[in-house]
This record gives structure tokens, C-alpha cells and sequence, in this order.
């Protein structure tokens, strides 16, 4: 489903800002209907929101636009932007861990750590900022730097 969708808006955009209202346009363009839009990082996002704003459409009132990082201005934009947060200092404290294990003469490819998968899943936050994802209730189709909810 996600490739054929890929294939009938042949969406291709890059990870910079102005990809953001660049992505919109070519889905309008293309008379795509959709009701969300998931956006690789936040300056996509960003950029997404304000060219909605610009031809209309209210956000998150008819289209739901969701980030990922969560940079430091995404709470401030308007309306507030909601995006997944990676947890980096987790994540490399993680890292470092397993590490000084390994140096320390640990193998986690033992048949002992392998059967007790004693680590449980770890869970990158989504942060929900207003109102901003009410449209987000079905399942996402992907695009290559946006995701799309389309409407039935």
C-alpha cells in the first residue's frame, strides 16, 4: 500500500525546510486527499504548516501535521507543533553501556543473555502539543519524507 501510494503522487522531496511547503504544493497539486501529514523532521513540518496556512487550510482543523526531533522552537510555532522526540542522551548513555559490557569481556550473544531479553522496548515519545493530532485515528500511508492519512 505504502509504494503504491509512493508511486501514484510521485512524492519525492528532501529533508531541508523549504521541502515542507514544496511537498504540500506537489499534493495539492496533485489533488491528493488527505486529512495528516507526518513530516520526516520538524523544519519539514514547519514549513508544511505554513504553506496550509497560506492556502487556507487550518491546521489542525482540517489537516494534522506531526514533526520529528522535536527542535526548541516546536512548541512555540502556531499553533504548537507536536513531533516525535528522540531520546539521543538515552540512547548513547545506552550505548556506552554496552560498551564498557563488551570491554569488560560481556558477550550479549550468549545463549543465557539471548534467552532472558531482560531489555524491555523502549518507546520514542510522542509529544502532543493542543489539538494538533485529532485527525491522526487510522492507519498512516507512507510517502518518502511525509506520511499521509487519507480521508474515507
Amino acid at each position: 500500500m505504502v509504494l503504491r501510494s509512493m508511486k501514484n503522487l510521485s512524492l519525492t522531496v528532501n529533508g531541508r525546510l523549504p521541502a515542507g511547503p514544496k511537498g504540500v504544493e506537489m499534493l495539492l497539486e496533485r489533488g491528493a486527499k488527505f486529512s495528516a501529514l507526518v513530516a520526516s523532521n520538524d523544519d519539514m513540518a514547519i514549513g508544511a504548516m505554513k504553506a496550509l496556512h497560506e492556502r487556507g487550510v487550518a491546521v489542525p482543523e482540517q489537516v494534522s501535521v506531526i514533526g520529528f526531533d522535536d527542535i526548541a522552537i516546536a512548541p512555540y510555532t502556531v499553533p504548537a507543533l507536536s513531533s516525535v522526540k528522540i531520546p539521543v542522551t538515552e540512547m548513547i548513555q545506552e550505548i556506552i553501556g554496552r560498551l564498557i559490557f563488551m570491554l569488560d569481556g560481556g558477550d550479549f550473544l550468549t545463549a543465557e543473555n539471548l534467552q532472558r531479553k531482560t531489555d524491555p522496548p523502549r518507546l520514542t515519545p510522542l509529544l502532543l502539543r493542543d489539538k494538533h493530532c485529532h485527525h491522526m485515528s487510522s492507519s498512516l500511508v507512507s510517502m518518502t519524507s511525509f506520511f499521509l492519512h487519507y480521508r474515507n
